[in-house]
């Protein structure tokens, strides 16, 4: 093959669903999975409305289904992005 070849990983669709390392063995170089995250935060966000309902609030809920801000802005990794934004912002 002269480029990476894809291949599309969707749960619930016509391709068999292989492990990174299988997909690999076949000669696959790039793996997606475009939707998954959004099945996951499907069933976290019912979580999330029904303990709104049922209790009038979200705080409450175990620390494994929600992450605090500070985890949220470590996993998407602010701090590098505000380092990078300072050291190319323009001087005034």
């Amino acid at each position: 093959m002269r480029y990476p070849v894809l291949v599309n990983m969707l749960t619930g669709g016509h391709t068999p669903i292989a492990t990174v390392g299988e997909l690999a063995e076949m000669g696959y170089k790039i793996v997606v999975a475009p939707i998954e995250s959004l099945l996951v935060t499907a069933r976290a966000i019912e979580a999330l409305c029904r303990a709104l309902a049922e209790e009038g609030r979200v705080d409450r809920l175990p620390p494994d289904r929600m992450a605090t801000f500070a985890e949220v802005k470590q996993i998407l990794g602010v701090e590098r992005f505000v380092s990078v934004r300072d050291e190319l912002k323009p001087e005034r």
